[in-house]
Parts: structure tokens; sequence; C-alpha cells
């Protein structure tokens, strides 16, 4: 266990591709290990019981207060693990979800005041061939995943601008996870 008892704020960005079966939803889970493995539940779902409601096809930034987990119980100074399971658990839900940016911090996870952060233009998007991106900062690396989470592509361009070659892509939707120095962002990418 790790002593995650300074942290009050609990966030991380999510992408949910339309459900092609089941009811489609997620959900967190904190674990902590004193006394015992057990484990408090954040669901994000279509249910009036729900913390909160699933958004599809467009990131979303979630922010849990630390004090949501330790009013179920949960032993921040005893942190364990973190991890995500289909909605209520379910193994007949059939959807998609990728996550990023996973932080345990203290006050306003967004509070970005003190800050540069980076700027990215990705175009033409969508495309019938390559993408090009340009940022106000270097652009360190450029991580491309298809729709199922396999990375097809990776660059490190160590440049203000980057040109994607998608000849060899399928048409379809792909995903670019773009580093740069003074922040990061993933952008949806459209393979015509």
């Amino acid at each position: 266990p790790v002593d995650a008892s300074t942290y009050d704020v609990v966030s991380f960005d999510y992408y949910a591709a339309p459900a092609t079966a089941g009811t489609a939803g997620f959900r967190l889970e904190m674990i902590h290990n004193n006394p015992g493995v057990a484990g408090f539940v954040y669901e994000i779902g279509p249910g009036p019981g729900d913390q909160e409601a699933l958004v599809s096809e467009q990131w979303t930034r979630v922010e849990i207060p630390m004090s949501y987990f330790t009013g179920l119980g949960f032993s921040s100074a005893d942190f364990f693990q973190w991890k995500f399971d289909p909605y209520m658990q379910s193994v007949d839900n059939k959807i998609y979800v990728f996550i990023d940016n996973f932080l345990l911090t203290r006050n306003d996870a967004l509070s970005l005041d003190d800050f540069d952060t980076a700027e990215f233009k990705v175009f033409p998007n969508p495309s019938n061939g390559n993408w090009n991106i340009s940022s106000n900062s270097t652009i360190s690396t450029v991580k491309v995943y298809d729709i199922l989470g396999k990375q097809v592509s990776s660059m490190t361009p160590n440049s203000n601008e980057v040109n994607i070659d998608a000849s060899n892509f399928k048409s379809g939707i792909y995903f670019a996870k773009i580093q740069g120095e003074t922040g990061s962002k993933t952008v949806k990418l459209i393979r015509q």
C-alpha cells in the first residue's frame, strides 16, 4: 500500500465508442489494502443511480473528489491499486473505452494557471491521405492507435510540425497521442 492521503482529486479522461451490445458504461474501482483488500466504485453509465452519465464519441474529463471514495470507506492512506471494469461488471457489455491521463492530485486537477499548455492543430481531418500536425511548442512524440487500441505508428519528430503518413491505413477512426514540451493531447483522426 501507498499513502495517498495528501491527494484530494482523482481524475482521468475517457473516450467511449458507441456500445454494440449490452449496456454502455464502465466503472472505476479504487482499492485499499488495510484491513484486507477492498474496492470502492465510481460508476459511469446510463442508470439513474450512477455517479455520472456516460458521454460517447468525445473525450470527456472526469474529476472525482477523493472524499467520495473515503466517504465509502476507502482508506487513502493504504491505497493499493485502481482498475476499470465493465458497467456493473457485466460480460455482456460490448463497448470500447479509452482511458488517458489518470491522475491523483492535490486541489483542482485542471488548474493550469501556472502552466504553459501546448496547442496542437491537426489537418486535414478527415483525410484521404496524410494528416499534418502543428504546434506552438516542440512535438516530442506522436503515437497513432487504431480503434481497438493497437499502436499502428510512432514518431519522434522533435519539431513544431509533423506529417503522419496514412497511405497504408485502412479507412476508419484512429487516435493520435501527441506529446509536446508543455503538454499532451489525444485527438481523433478519421481516414476516409
